[in-house]
Formats: structure tokens, sequence, C-alpha cells
């Protein structure tokens, strides 16, 4: 759920509502003037809209004459309005966002919220535009008895919700913005959970089985019909009627057992081999033997996946038996998945753990005469909690020799200018830009039968992409080199980035800003032509801190073009959950008449004719606008909504910016 809370937004702000332009950035006070002399244009365009509608009992369908309702508008909350059945509300601003709040001062009926859009409204035009019967309920108060199935204990800290939220315009997605939900409580002197639901209304009550947010389920239902997501999952006719759910832990908490027997082709058991976690490098990880059993013994008790590695090992005979690897699991039926690699009978499927243990019978591959010096990877992970280490694990015993591994710096940005130095092959004007790597310094260890291998960076990492290169190693049992040909790319990702809404702009990347030139002169002292053209599709530039966000949007809600405004409703979704669609770019300010020589191959994006500082950002579509740049006496800026939230908070900030084409 989005909460919502109101940010106060420095230069160059703008309420939809009102259509003024406010510029307290002093680097533009030239323009100030120009853009106040179109708040009165403005305010003749935008022509009001007028809604209407009626709040009705939903079991009758009659009026409601009790009731008030209150609007927030493109994300300013009104005061509250009575209303007696139906009402009208003028004066709206069209094409915009609005939620209808209804409520109810003696609490006859529940809240309800409705979102949706004022119309399009051409200007002049009398508008009026209807939403229809808001259908409100009377609530029920319900209490639930949720025990556990083994003994009958009320489960506690479950959370129950709904939302009965609707919208009044056709194909309008407000779930993401929802609001209004009502939560549960609990009782722990009665073990009772309550809540108040719509008695006349149609709704979904739901609790994630996830009680701790670690998104591994802690209990499901016994009765499967109400489960679905991961989550407790009500119809209101069963959430109305129910009384008593009992619910089933699951087994991904529970202490279990896992046992491996080790046999050769005749069946004889291997005793005493290494076996170790694959998050816990130097040693093993509660892992016995049980001589009388003749298994070795895994105490597991995880939230999480885990993988067992058993290194190469060699017999008294001589005999190599190659390393192998077991993958453990709990699946969203609560069932543990088990599936090992490198053994003659590899498991792959999902078990039922019965009163806590599970045995497994495996039979490691011998391979007493080597086929090739070539020597397999069994695994291979970046391990971020020791400062981006490299932990691999082999087949065979392995050597290392001088140069066999190697870790750099990748994507250096090197930006040759032809004026920089006499002694380059960078002639006058002309740029080089290329990337370029760094090496950097390790230690490397070899442990567990000399099957695995640490490398660890011998400095701190600054964020970035960085390269590791396997080369070439010593197969042991072979003694022969051998090239594994592996390299591994990874990102080490930005810390304390604080995402701030006036670091984002808008530019049409034509080399000038207010309507002069930005490099005047290109590394010959060529002088730089003016843009054959001051018109031009923009993009949004945004900082590198948007890394810090799990959910960024924006929305063009209107325009001045060379004085003239302009309205739209173009969404414009950046950030949502864990993706990012904006690319990176990097900005070299250079003269328009400078040669670039971008070096091919390497996956370059540069610009070159920004008004921005040189350096690394983000870019994204402007939501389709093509301007002539902010220059006095001819005013063009793109006016935006924007909702962003912080990676790991519950409340999300809104507001309206207004952004100058540079």
């Amino acid at each position: 759920m989005i909460k919502f809370s109101k940010l106060a937004v420095s230069a160059a702000v703008c309420l939809v509502l009102t259509g003024c332009f406010e510029v307290e950035d002093k680097s533009h006070d030239e323009v100030a003037a120009a853009l106040e002399e179109q708040n009165a244009a403005i305010q003749d365009q935008k022509t009001p809209i007028t809604v209407f509608g009626s709040i009705v009992d939903a079991a009758t369908d009659e009026v409601i004459t009790d009731a008030t309702v209150r609007l927030k508008i493109g994300g300013q909350w009104q005061g509250a309005i009575a209303v007696s059945g139906e009402f009208s509300i003028d004066n709206l601003p069209a094409n915009t966002d609005i939620v209808v709040l209804v409520q109810s001062p003696s609490g006859a009926f529940l809240d309800r919220a409705f979102y949706g859009k004022t119309e399009t409204v051409a200007a002049g035009q009398e508008a009026h535009q209807a939403i229809g019967k808001l259908r409100v309920s009377e609530g029920v108060e319900k209490s639930y008895a949720i025990l556990d199935t083994e003994n009958s204990e009320a489960v506690e800290g479950l959370k129950f919700s709904y939302s009965t939220s609707s919208s009044f315009s056709p194909n309008y997605n407000y779930g993401s913005l929802n609001n209004y939900k009502t939560e549960s409580t609990f009782d722990s002197e009665t073990g009772l959970y309550r809540i108040t639901l719509p008695k006349d209304l149609p709704f979904v009550l739901t609790a994630p089985g996830d009680i701790d947010g670690d998104d591994i389920v802690d209990y499901s239902p016994e009765n499967n019909s109400y489960w679905r997501y991961d989550s407790i999952y009500l119809q209101s006719d069963d959430a109305l009627n129910l009384e008593t759910l009992y619910l089933n832990e699951s087994l991904a908490y529970q202490a279990i057992e896992f046992r491996i027997k080790m046999i050769d082709s005749l069946g004889n058991a291997f005793e005493n081999l290494e076996i170790f976690a694959h998050d816990q490098y130097l040693g093993r990880v509660d892992v016995s033997f049980d001589a009388e059993t003749q298994e070795h013994v895994f105490n597991y008790q995880s939230s999480s996946g885990v993988e067992l590695l058993m290194p190469s090992f060699t017999t008294d005979e001589d005999v190599i038996f190659q390393s192998g690897r077991i993958n453990l699991n709990w699946s969203s039926t609560r069932l543990l998945s088990v599936h090992s690699n490198g053994f003659r009978n590899n498991l792959s499927g999902t078990v039922e753990v019965v009163d806590g243990v599970h045995s497994v019978i495996l039979q490691p591959y011998e391979t007493s005469t080597p086929s090739s010096d070539y020597n397999r990877i069994v695994s291979s992970v970046i391990d971020e909690n020791q400062n981006f280490s490299l932990k691999q694990f082999f087949e065979l015993p392995v050597a290392l020799l001088d140069n066999s591994v190697a870790l750099s710096r990748e994507n250096i940005l090197s930006v040759t200018k032809g004026n920089a130095s006499a002694s380059d092959i960078v002639p006058l004007g002309t740029t080089k830009i290329e990337y370029l790597s760094e090496a950097l310094t390790t230690s490397t260890t070899l442990t567990h039968n000399d099957t695995f291998l640490a490398v660890v960076p011998e400095q701190a990492l600054p964020s970035g992409r960085y390269q590791y290169r396997v080369t070439e190693l010593v197969n042991r049992e072979s003694e022969n080199r051998y090239v594994p040909n592996f390299t591994k790319l990874f990102d080490v990702p930005a810390t304390g980035l604080v995402f701030d809404i006036n670091d984002v702009k808008l530019d049409n990347n034509n080399g000038s800003v207010n309507g002069a030139v930005i490099v005047t002169q290109n590394t010959a002292g060529e002088t730089a032509p003016a843009p054959y053209s001051w018109y031009g599709s923009t993009s949004l530039y945004l900082p590198t801190s948007i890394e810090s966000l799990d959910f960024l949007e924006f929305r063009l809600v209107s325009t001045v073009n060379n004085n003239t405004v302009r309205f739209y409703d173009n969404r414009i979704r950046i950030i949502d959950s864990q993706y990012n669609n904006a690319n990176k770019v990097h900005l070299v300010s250079l003269a328009t008449n400078e040669d670039v020589q971008v070096v091919s191959g390497q996956g370059i994006n540069v610009r070159t004719k920004t008004s921005l500082e040189d350096g690394l950002v983000y870019t994204y579509s402007s939501g389709g606008v093509s301007s002539y740049e902010n220059q006095p006496g001819y005013t063009n800026t793109a006016t935006y909504q924007y909702t962003y939230r912080v990676r790991g908070e519950d409340t999300a900030h809104e507001g309206t910016i207004t952004l100058p084409v540079l």
C-alpha cells in the first residue's frame, strides 16, 4: 500500500489547479517575468467542469441524505461538502485526476473512495460530467479465531485488510495509488482478530501468510480454498460468515535433519566426507557423521535456500571422486525442494519431510583417470558480504599460477580532447570518448581439498562495474595447465543516495540554453554555430539517486510552447517495483561543431549538447514534449504531476513540478 505525504517543491513549481508559474530559480531571473505574464492566459484557457452524481445505499439503491463528500484534486485535499442524496460540484479543473471520498458524519455507513478523472474540455465549452451512483454500505463488526492446527492456539501477527475503493472513470487504473484500506486489530486477551466489514458491497479480505516480511510463508490455511497468492483469501460471503480458521505452520521454520548417505558402486558407505554450506566458506556448517547409520547429517532450519558442497576426494586406493552439490529450498507448497548435481543419481524434485527428518542416498562420480585436463566449475558466486569477493567450487582439485586470476574496474569513461595535449594522436577539433579499465590487486586462497577458490579484493570497491577473469589454472590430478575461460561482470551499487525531485531536468540537447550557444568554440578554436533549429524533442534527465527509489512516475499535464498552452494526459512510469526503465547516459559538454569519435563496440551512451553538468545521469522520455528552449520572451515549459517512493518506506511523495526546457 502506498501512503501519501505532501512534499514542498521548490524551484519552478506550478499547481495544475491554479495554472500559475512560480519561478524561484535565481539563475533564470530573466525568464520569471515572461512566465508570470502567461498566468492570466493560462487561466483563460483552462475551462472548468462540473461533476454530478448521487450517493445511494448499496442494499436498497435509495439515496442517502446524511453524507459528506471530500475531493482530492491534483494531490490537494478540499474541504468536506455536506450533501443530501444528489450532489453537483462545479469549477473543477478539466483533464485532472480526482478522488471522491464519501463519508457519514453519523457513522451510518463506511467510508468509501472513488477514483477517476475529469473529462477533457475544449476552451470556452460549458462542461458537465456524470460520475453516476456512488454506492456505500453499513458496516458489520466481525471477529475471527485464527488457530494453529497443531495446538489450537491463536496465531498472532497476521494483518487482515480489504478495500472497497472503486473507479467512476472507464479503464482508470488506480490500484497503485489506492490509499483506502481497512485493517484488522488483534485482541491479545481474547485471542481474536476484529475488523469492520461492508455488509452489502463485494470485497476480498486478505492476510499475507508471510508474517515477518522475509518473503517466506509462515502459515497457510488448512482449507486450501481460502489460499491464493501466498495469502489467506476470503471472498465477501466467506469473510462475513467465517468464525474460526485453522492454519498450518510452514515447514520452512521447522528444524529438520537432512541425512546423506554417500556410497560407491559396490554400496559401501563413505565415512566422514567434508561437506559444507555455500554461505559458510571457511568450514563445515553443523555437518556431522552418524557412524551407526553411516549418514552425513545436516541440521537445517532456515527461511531461505542453502547449497551443500562436497569437495573432490581421493580414497586410499587412489580412486578420485569429483565434487558434487546439493541444493535445498522450500517450495511454495511447503514441501522441501531437493536438487543435486555431480552425482550418478542426481536428485530433482520436492519431498515431504516426515517427523523432521529426510534421508537421501547419493553416489559420487569416480574419475580415476581424468579424460582431459579441463576441470569443470561446479558453482561460482560473488560474495557481497566479503567485499564482492569471487568464490568458485571446482569439480577436481586445482593449483594457481601467478596470473591465474585478475580483477579490473570496467567502463571508466575517458574523454580526450584534441587540444588537451600535443603528445596524443587526437587531432584538433576532435574529441575521443572511450571506456578504459583499471587492474586491481587481490588475495587468493584455496581450501577444501584445493577445490574451493576465494578471490578477495585488497581494497574497498567504490560503486561501478567490475570484472573477474580466471585465465589459467593447473589440474592437480593431471598436473597440466588448462584455460577455463571464465569471466564474471558485476556491479557494485552506490550507497547513501538521497533523491531530490528538483534535480530532475528537461533538455532538448541542442547545444544552447536561454538562446545562447553553450560551448562557443571547438577544440580547434573554430566558432560554434547557433543550432540549426531551436526546436527539438526533449528528454527527462534524472540523477543517479533514483536508484534509491522503488516507484517513480510522472504524468505530463501541460506544456507552454512559445507562450501557447496545451494540455496532455501522458503517464510516464520510470520505476516500478524492481525495474528501472531509464537509461544511463554520460554527459560531455562539447561544441556543436566538434567531431566526436566514440569508440565502437563498447556500448557507450553519450550526449554532448545538453546544458547540464558533465557526469553520469539517467534519461527517459519526456512524454512526447517537442519544444523550443526556454528563453526571454518565449516561455517553453512542461508541467508534470509526480509520484515517487523511497525503497523501504511505506509513504509515497506526490506533487507537481514545472520544468523549463533547457
